[in-house]
């Protein structure tokens, strides 16, 4: 006798979620509070690539930021960069930023960052990360990538991601947090 459809959709859900818990990581002050991240993105200011900077007065102007940390080596890096345009490009109220983990000054790694980008269809600005960052960052990226923070409109993270994610997971978290739920 086969289960029935209803069964079918909360197995899948079951499934969806426990991945969900997997691969997410809760933040909470006193977590972090040493390390400092909890209060990085509320005072910096990063040069873009392509020229510009980025600040965190920008924050205010979106309802939830989206810091997706990558490597231009880490392949689930850059197969999640359609996704995070995608999502970019659906939310008004939602800011997606890049943030080059591997940054080099040389033409060369400029000449890759700029294909890659290219090639993925991302529009977003990408980030070039200072050695404070790194500092602070560290303790929750653990050298590994894809890593993405989320952050209010004063810069207070409210989540962090350690790992690449579905369009449908990054969808779901996104709305849970626009509406003042814990992912």
């Amino acid at each position: 006798m086969s289960a029935s459809p209803q069964k079918h959709i909360a197995a899948g859900l079951a499934l969806l979620l426990g991945l969900l818990l997997v691969i997410t990581v809760n933040i909470t002050e006193e977590d972090t509070a040493e390390d400092g991240i909890l209060t990085y993105f509320t005072d910096f200011s990063l040069s873009l690539f392509g020229g510009g900077t980025f600040s965190a007065p920008e924050l205010k102007e979106t309802a939830v930021t989206v810091v997706n940390v990558f490597s231009t080596d880490c392949v689930p890096c850059i197969k999640e960069m359609p996704l995070l345009e995608a999502l970019a490009d659906a939310y008004a109220n939602v800011r997606v930023l890049g943030l080059a983990s591997d940054w080099e000054d040389s033409d060369r790694y400029r000449e890759k960052l700029s294909g890659i980008l290219s090639e993925a269809g991302v529009t977003y600005p990408v980030l070039i990360p200072d050695e404070a960052f790194f500092e602070k960052a560290y303790p929750l990226l653990h050298d590994c990538l894809p890593g993405t923070f989320f952050l209010d409109s004063k810069g207070r993270l409210l989540h962090f991601v350690s790992g690449a994610l579905t369009a449908e997971s990054w969808e779901l978290t996104v709305r849970t947090l626009l509406l003042g739920g814990k992912p």
